[in-house]
């Protein structure tokens, strides 16, 4: 049974490795294509130069001509995986923060997803990007109109539209167009059901948390690792009765 339990966690683990190394490969492949060899940005204006480049290629779901063919009921309902949005060029504010995370990787710049509340309970989902020691906001897709220059005009990051926070919403409000708070993480859709408050990550996560929720067939791969490790623990310390009573 042990030896069993091994190898099916081992396959499984494979399978991960694989896909996450494929999607990696199928990410160079799309860069190779639409951005050419070039892998430095060391401006604002090219680091929007890439975005626009990625505006137009990948398609928001409203406006993809290119998916007639595409049977709609096969859209992801929990989220666009790189693998999805690289094969059918199509992703809404999410997965294009998503892609921009992998594509800015690429040219060597860290970035982060920020996700906007509105009044009304809308959500956008943007990227904070670091460029020469500083963090600026980059517009994705699905936006207010108007969003994508107002951030080309302030080069600011969220954390310069913050003020004062109001202990009612529980987190700082933002000035800004169309948008009152802010998250570096959407934990609403876990939390909310469970005790009915909004809950918001004011402060920036850390890049290992930030890879490994960007790069999830290398997590489960790591993850199922772990459980392997845990499995065969447990088998031993069976086998090994005096070192438990320890």
């Amino acid at each position: 049974m042990r030896k069993a339990i091994n190898i099916a966690l081992l396959v499984i683990a494979l399978i991960f490795s694989v896909v996450h190394i494929r999607e990696r490969i199928i990410l160079h492949k799309f860069m190779q294509e639409y951005l050419g060899s070039h892998k430095t940005a060391s401006s604002f204006e090219e680091v929007q130069a890439i975005r626009d480049t990625l505006f137009q290629v990948i398609d928001d779901g409203n406006r993809n001509k290119r998916l007639e063919h595409f049977d709609l009921s096969k859209r992801p309902k929990w989220g666009y995986s790189l693998s999805f949005i690289l094969k059918y060029r199509e992703a809404q504010c999410a997965g294009f923060t998503r892609l921009l995370y992998h594509v800015l990787g690429q040219y060597g710049i860290e970035s982060r997803p920020v996700i906007l509340y509105g009044i009304k309970g809308n959500q956008h989902s943007v990227v904070e990007y670091r460029l020469k020691g500083k963090w600026y906001l980059l517009d994705t897709n699905n936006a207010p109109k108007g969003l994508n220059e107002f951030y080309q005009k302030q080069r600011k990051s969220i954390l310069d539209y913050a003020y004062e926070p109001n202990e009612m919403r529980m987190a700082p409000l933002i000035n800004m167009p169309y948008f009152q708070l802010y998250s570096y993480f959407n934990v609403n859709r876990f939390t909310y059901p469970l005790h009915g408050y909004n809950t918001y990550i004011t402060k920036p996560l850390s890049k290992t948390f930030i890879f490994l929720y960007n790069n999830l067939f290398l997590t489960f791969a790591l993850m199922v690792i772990a459980l392997f490790l845990l499995v065969n623990g447990i088998f031993y310390l069976a086998r090994h009765p005096k070192l438990n009573a320890r």
